[in-house]
């Protein structure tokens, strides 16, 4: 079959969409909406048997659904409609959520149900940014491949949204949250602090004034410490430590209003707040018998100048024990995506950073 990706951006989902129709034998072009004639000429050119549109913010031109079966996957179940699906998922602590695939129609998210795909949450709030590249990402992949058996179905025809059941009770259009719906105060408890913080990551974050500097936050986890909400007591490894209403919270990146998000301590002046050694580990060390495992975690996948050096560190140190295999891995989200250009960009002197 031959199919057209139509994308925002060739982003980690599309990629895999990609790989997953081109390891079925399916021919797949890929589209980055640059303006509705740029999308048009590409359909045009491509004369597809089916568009795809794994991640679209903009609207699919009515000269290309209305010419080739457009399909459009939103990360929400059936009759969730909006541009804030994960973000409010993860906000109300919903049990299970999904992905729809819906055919491209003049209403945005209004269109005919070609499949749906629900998952559990986690337990435990997750960053958006990982729900997405997990669970949301799976669940995508199931829908595409539903969607491109039945366009092979002369007889399929899709579910109206009207008549389509809802696997998850509740769902309906709900506007985008804007920062003053995501604003929280310091001196409300650390998980609510956290969840919040979390539904915004890896975009938008959320503002907030930190050491009189206003910023965006991200990557938040709950963390052990005392003292006036809203005060930085403690960094460690370009981690800040805020005190909240109930204890603290440990911050990892921020942004300046208009910057790059960075390490939370290259953005927040916190040269007099004191080190906490025990603070989020990021690389850890274990023995299996005479297999080591040597595990990294950087913030999606990063890694800045202290990272390295670091992980050099510990690879030497692991290589001095007598295992006769070394693992080298990540935690669960994402391996590695190389060095951090953020960090270099905003470094003072950038080639030597790099």
């Amino acid at each position: 079959m031959r199919v057209l990706l139509v994308v925002s951006a060739f982003n980690g989902l599309s990629q895999r969409v990609w790989d997953e129709l081109r390891a079925r034998g399916h021919n797949v072009a890929v589209s980055v909406h640059d303006g509705p004639a740029s999308v048009a000429a590409a359909a045009f050119a491509a004369e597809p048997d089916l568009v795809l549109c794994p991640y679209l913010k903009e609207r699919v031109p009515a000269e290309v659904w209305r010419n080739w079966p457009t399909v459009i996957l939103h990360p929400g179940p059936v009759g969730d409609q909006g541009p804030s699906s994960l973000d409010r998922a993860i906000l109300d602590e919903v049990p299970v959520w999904g992905v729809t695939a819906f055919g491209a129609v003049e209403e945005f998210d209004g269109g005919p149900i070609w499949a749906c795909h629900t998952f559990a949450m986690p337990v435990v709030s997750p960053r958006k940014s990982a729900l997405y590249g997990g669970p949301v990402t799976a669940a995508a992949v199931a829908c595409v491949l539903d969607v491109v058996a039945r366009a092979a179905d002369p007889a399929f025809r899709p579910t109206s949204l009207q008549k389509a059941s809802r696997p998850v009770p509740g769902t309906t259009r709900r506007p985008g949250l804007s920062q003053a719906d995501r604003r929280f105060d310091w001196a409300a408890d650390s998980e609510s602090i956290v969840r919040r913080i979390r539904a915004a990551d890896g975009f938008p974050g959320v503002r907030t004034v930190l050491a009189g500097q206003e910023a965006s936050v991200f990557d938040a986890r709950p963390g052990i410490g005392v003292g006036v909400p809203g005060k930085i007591i403690g960094r460690c490894r370009g981690h800040v430590l805020v005190a909240t209403g109930s204890g603290a919270v440990w911050i990892g990146q921020a942004r300046r209003i208009g910057g790059i998000k960075l390490p939370a301590t290259t953005v927040l002046p916190v040269a007099d707040v004191p080190i906490v050694e025990d603070g989020p580990q990021d690389i850890s060390y274990r023995r299996e018998g005479a297999v080591g495992y040597l595990t990294f975690s950087f913030y999606n996948g990063a890694a800045g100048v202290d990272e390295c050096r670091r992980l050099e560190s510990a690879l030497r140190c692991a290589a001095q024990h007598d295992t006769q295999v070394l693992v080298l891995r990540s935690g669960p989200e994402v391996f590695c995506t190389g060095i951090h250009l953020g960090e270099i960009d905003a470094a003072p002197d950038p080639a030597t950073a790099a």
